[in-house]
């Protein structure tokens, strides 16, 4: 879904920045993502910050896919090298990247902006190489319920699942989450190096 105008602010704000780069990335990081050499596709990658610290370890290739026209001007705006691409789309229908070509997808506190984050994982599994991980986090459930109470962020309700709800979808659709972690004091969490089994 599309963001807010206060929330479209924030997420491109260098708070939401530090955030990614301190935290989210770091905790990747220990869970074994490692860009190097690698295709790697970020899901709702908004204005590229995340794929501007992706490419400091020099992937093969990377692909970022947000919904928003405006994020995906941002992230073509900071002049990344030429292997990496940025397209306006939607997360839930990944059709235009075949099966088994990625080495690792991401997304970083993304997934619950996504109605159908069920079909995501489905397309997750497809387009995972062999061996492929898929990391991800997102703020927990409260957080994102207290946005939209208190700050009037808009969501749509279908993305205020559960870990545990999220936990069972991966494991429904073939794949075993590897580490997880909550961060921010519990505010977000973190899924690692979930590969399809």
């Amino acid at each position: 879904m599309r963001l807010g105008r206060l929330e479209f602010a924030v997420m491109k704000s260098k708070p939401r920045e530090f955030l990614a780069r301190r935290f989210e990335y770091r905790t990747f990081e220990r869970f074994g993502f490692d860009p190097l050499g690698r295709d790697v596709l970020e899901l709702g990658c908004g204005s590229g910050y995340a794929a501007k610290l992706i490419s400091l370890r020099n992937p093969k290739s990377y692909s970022g896919v947000d919904i928003m026209e405006e994020q995906i001007a941002l992230a073509v705006g900071r002049g990344l090298p030429a292997n990496f691409t940025f397209m306006v789309g939607d997360a839930a229908d990944l059709s235009r990247f075949g099966d088994n070509s990625k080495d690792d997808v991401v997304i970083f506190g993304a997934l619950h902006h996504i109605p159908e984050w069920k079909k995501v994982i489905e397309e997750v599994r497809r387009v995972l190489k062999p061996g492929g991980k898929f990391f991800i986090d997102d703020p927990d459930s409260r957080l994102v319920v207290f946005s939209m109470k208190f700050m009037r962020m808009k969501h749509d309700e279908a993305g205020l699942f559960e870990l545990k709800e999220l936990e069972a979808e991966l494991g429904a659709r073939g794949m075993e989450v590897r580490q997880k972690e909550k961060i921010l004091c519990g505010l977000m969490w973190s899924l690692g190096g979930v590969i399809p089994i």
